[in-house]
């Protein structure tokens, strides 16, 4: 009769149930840090709205961002470069704020999902082997005595 050792596939699904948690660690971890990064951008959007509302409220600026628009357009069409660029420079105070920030879901977090449900499975899996095959081992350990 043939002798069985089942050492190896102990072995195989340990490292395998290893390989599993620190793919599930790593995919929760990368959902933590997108999330993360996406709450700056929030906030960054944020404080983006509340400088957008305060330009709408200030019709001032409005008025005078436009009338800066109208100018460089007539310098543009004088071929005046020195006022265009002067002009340019004024823009940036009386402009609306640059765009910045994000609202929305976290697609990242989400796409992480399919690494950790992997790893979940991997684990699974491996510490099945290691448990099934420990079990068998043993059995055939005690029988040899």
């Amino acid at each position: 009769m043939k002798q069985a050792s089942f050492g190896c596939l102990v072995v195989t699904g340990v490292l395998m149930g290893l390989a599993g948690v620190v793919l599930l660690v790593l995919s929760i971890g990368g959902m933590f840090y997108s999330e993360k990064e996406l709450d700056k951008k929030r906030a960054e959007y944020s404080e983006y709205s509340m400088e957008l509302e305060e330009y709408e409220a200030d019709s001032m600026k409005q008025v005078r961002f436009q009338d800066i628009l109208d100018r460089m357009d007539q310098a543009v069409e004088k071929g005046d470069s020195l006022l265009v660029a002067e002009l340019q420079d004024s823009l940036r105070v009386y402009g609306p704020p640059e765009r910045r920030g994000v609202i929305g879901f976290n697609i990242a977090g989400a796409f992480f999902m399919i690494p950790a449900v992997a790893g979940v499975v991997l684990m699974v899996l491996g510490l099945l082997i290691a448990v099934v095959f420990y079990y068998l081992w043993e059995r055939e350990r005690n029988r040899k005595r």
